[in-house]
């Protein structure tokens, strides 16, 4: 469990996961991730992800990482 509350940061008022980061949770690619996210549509609700725009992709610390989040509901 405090692999998965490391992961967690707030963006737009909201806490959020990283796709990167679900991705390492689950030991698969980030593409994998964002592939399941865009072909399965019906699983995940409006809402549910969003991309950072590019005020806050500059904000991050790391430009290396992908910019898609997922909201920790």
């Amino acid at each position: 469990m405090k692999d998965v509350e490391s992961k967690i940061v707030t963006i737009r008022n909201e806490r959020v996961i990283l796709d990167c980061d679900v991705a390492a949770l689950y030991g698969v690619p980030t593409k994998e991730i964002n592939q399941a996210v865009r072909n399965n549509p019906e699983k995940f609700p409006a809402g549910y992800t969003f991309q950072t725009t590019n005020e806050e992709k500059n904000g991050n610390a790391d430009d290396n990482k992908h910019y898609r989040y997922v909201c920790e509901n």
